[in-house]
């Protein structure tokens, strides 16, 4: 193929991989639904910590939470979380 005919492709393509690129779709807002979930947990964890259920209060955390009391280094686990709780 011809230098010319690939010089003259290029303008295309670049326009072609623009215009994809500008082919997004909008997510919905569920930012009223996430604060009202996080808000819920929130209240459902302090009646537990009141309760001071230490189980139900330590379900509220991953197995891979991290815990830093400076000036200690990080410490990793749930299961760390019992010393401090």
């Amino acid at each position: 193929m011809p230098i010319k005919h690939v010089l003259a492709l290029c303008p295309a393509l670049a326009l072609l991989i623009l215009i994809s690129g500008c082919n997004w779709q909008a997510t919905p807002d569920n930012r009223a639904a996430n604060e009202a979930a996080i808000r819920d947990l929130d209240a459902q964890w302090s009646k537990t910590a009141a309760a001071h259920d230490l189980n139900g209060t330590l379900s509220y955390y991953s197995d891979d939470a991290v815990l830093q009391r400076l000036p200690q280094r990080l410490q990793r686990g749930a299961r760390v979380l019992w010393h401090f709780v």
